[in-house]
């Protein structure tokens, strides 16, 4: 379940379905590290289709449950995500993304804001509609 959204993500076809269908599976097996996973990587697909409120409510869902099962890597996955993709996460200051000023959130400060930084990025490119 979770191959298919990391191949389509690689191959840059089709992330949003799969993800979805990810997700979705993952809902099924009531295992909350595997579904925040899968919440995360939907919610990149979608911010990066351009779809914002979808991936929005899919990084808090996502960010949430990895907070709950003290998955902090994964917690700090999808900070990065919000700060990149300039979405609201939860602690953020009220009708700010994270990263931005005064949200206190400045990991990535020194990250050019177009550096590719490998496959956890937003991709530019989307296969999502």
């Amino acid at each position: 379940m979770l191959a298919r959204g990391e191949a389509a993500r690689f191959a840059g076809i089709g992330e949003c379905a799969a993800w979805g269908e990810a997700t979705a599976a993952c809902r099924a097996t009531a295992e909350p590290l595997l579904l925040a996973y899968a919440l995360i990587g939907e919610a990149e697909a979608l911010a990066a289709a351009g779809r914002r409120k979808d991936a929005a409510a899919r990084l808090a869902e996502g960010s949430a449950l990895a907070r709950r099962v003290e998955a902090v890597p994964l917690a700090q996955e999808a900070a990065a995500l919000a700060r990149r993709a300039r979405l609201p996460l939860e602690g953020d200051a009220p009708g700010r993304a994270a990263g931005e000023e005064g949200s206190g959130d400045d990991a990535d400060a020194t990250r050019p804001p177009d550096a590719d930084w490998g496959p956890d990025r937003v991709s530019a490119r989307s296969s999502c509609s």
